[in-house]
């Protein structure tokens, strides 16, 4: 099942991939910043760029950006 926030795909378990759970009434924060004040980071992590106003996830070797996902 895919979960869609005005459109877009957030959440996919379609693939039976499991992970932790996050429940939050309102929001939640992640980590942000500009491209020098990136974290330290393990594969998986998430982190808000506010300089080039992008999402980006670490891949084990490098910051990239999230691409929008297709439903």
């Amino acid at each position: 099942m895919a979960y869609q926030i005005s459109g877009n795909t957030v959440i996919d378990d379609s693939r039976n991939i499991t992970g932790p759970t996050i429940t939050a009434s309102n929001l939640f924060n992640i980590p942000s910043g500009n491209t020098a004040s990136r974290p330290t980071s393990t594969t998986g992590s998430i982190y808000f760029n506010t300089q080039t106003n992008e999402f980006e996830m670490y891949n084990g070797s490098s910051w990239i950006r999230v691409s929008t996902i297709a439903a």
